[in-house]
């Protein structure tokens, strides 16, 4: 036992069959065929064969993998031949109660297997099911963030350092303390469904020289941390050197030292950045709730009071649907809500739904539990009133189609634009006909 706090490998091992996989040939005619499923436990031994038919072959209905984890990152599906199979891969996390598709990340068609999924070594039995696999080995991510730290074969690379991930649930260990990593060890190889930060600390002076990367489409491609706190010429953490002393190594320009502890973070879009502004009288109270895929969520303090230029939320989600703001406090709040696509390099003001004022953007918004106002001000939240602004409605920046000035959501316009062709294309010729209508209305882009 003992008092270290090393939480083992994975922190999530709730029971030992948590995660069920069901992989099931369909009954319509022509769905048996060849298939190799590979599955990845979460345990560091990466993706493992585990479908078992006699050469891959499936008859209509037959189970192809019926197996449970303690854990699970992903399912790779692979055709054996062009004799095309077509079923479905699916998870539960209820024992069996309930299953749910895995979306698939490279796969063609849909791109996410809501129904069903061909796989195949040709093209010629694409129309079978809606998400087609073709002629490669695709993948079907469970929990989408896979963090791999690994030191590099580098002269003097081998060393001690800790790591802790935070997934969602607050900063858990997820190295083996007191450990030399030696050259061209993996440190970590874990697969989370969320991933917001990894940080790493060094207490000994004997250095740690690696890599520390994310993968986001299944371990086939990675791309640096970036480290929010460390020192030398750039934030990149591939590599890094992480030390317990002010030492540093040629060839590594991003130092973790000094026994600090560093955050490494990686910025999935679209980003959410809501901040006090800092105008006069900005400061004060805000709830902020987001809706990513499950209803609203606070994420912020409603009891609490925001100082001038003060960060309210500064997070990213792998699928934001719309956020939510309300005050209930007379104390009013004065800020910024922004959205970035493109990783926080530029922010876009987001667009309320039922605010009042001359304006409807949220860059800034006025939020208040009465109905006072605020010079400068045009975006007014007040009354206590709880004020929506839908991803779909950001700056000008995002263009959503069939969006008219003035016009509510569902309003759409009588034209269609169809494309640009050659005045010689016989299509054109039958466009301009008698029988086909031209509408000249189309509406402006955002005021």
């Amino acid at each position: 036992c003992g008092s270290e706090s090393y939480l083992g490998p994975n922190p999530y091992h709730f029971n030992p069959l948590d995660y069920c996989i069901l992989v099931k040939t369909n009954s319509a005619s022509a769905s048996d065929g060849h298939v190799a499923v590979y599955v990845d436990a979460n345990d560091g031994a990466g993706y493992i064969k585990v479908s078992q038919g006699q050469d891959g072959y499936y008859r209509l209905n037959e189970v192809v993998v019926d197996q449970c984890y303690a854990d699970l990152a992903g399912v790779k599906i692979q055709a054996v031949d062009s004799n095309a199979w077509v079923g479905t891969v699916k998870v539960s996390q209820d024992h069996k109660m309930t299953y749910s598709s895995l979306p698939c990340i490279d796969c063609g068609g849909e791109n996410i297997a809501v129904g069903s999924i061909v796989v195949d070594n040709d093209s010629t039995d694409s129309s079978a099911a809606p998400t087609q696999c073709l002629q490669k080995i695709c993948t079907l991510p469970f929990r989408p963030f896979c963090v791999l730290v690994k030191t590099r074969g580098m002269s003097y690379s081998d060393g001690y350092m800790d790591v802790l991930i935070d997934s969602g649930n607050g900063y858990a260990p997820f190295s083996v303390p007191g450990v030399k990593h030696q050259k061209n060890d993996v440190v970590v190889d874990q697969c989370f469904a969320d991933l917001r930060s990894v940080q790493v600390s060094a207490t000994t002076t004997n250095a740690w020289i690696g890599d520390i990367q994310v993968s986001t489409d299944g371990k086939l491609t990675y791309n640096a941390l970036t480290c929010d706190n460390c020192s030398g010429t750039t934030s990149s953490a591939s590599p890094i050197f992480v030390d317990g002393d002010g030492s540093s190594v040629s060839g590594v320009s991003t130092y973790c030292i000094d026994g600090n502890t560093c955050t490494l973070t990686y910025r999935h879009p679209p980003c959410l950045l809501v901040q006090t502004s800092n105008i006069r009288h900005s400061d004060g109270y805000v709830g902020i709730y987001v809706d990513s895929g499950d209803g609203y969520v606070l994420v912020s303090d409603p009891s609490r009071k925001y100082a001038t230029n003060e960060v309210v939320v500064d997070r990213c989600y792998t699928n934001l649907l719309s956020v939510k703001v309300a005050n209930t406090n007379n104390n009013a709040w004065i800020g910024d809500i922004q959205v970035s696509k493109d990783y926080g390099a530029t922010y876009s003001a987001m667009k309320c739904d039922n605010c009042g004022g001359t304006t409807a953007f949220a860059s800034p918004i006025f939020v208040d539990g009465n109905d006072d106002s605020m010079a400068g001000v045009s975006t007014y939240c007040i009354d206590g009133n709880s004020c929506i602004l839908p991803l779909s409605m950001i700056s000008p920046r995002y263009v959503r189609p069939y969006s008219c000035k003035d016009q509510g959501l569902s309003v759409r316009p009588s034209w269609k634009l169809m494309g640009f062709f050659d005045s010689s294309d016989p299509g054109c010729a039958e466009l301009s006909t008698s029988t086909s209508a031209y509408d000249e209305s189309a509406c402006g882009l955002f005021p």
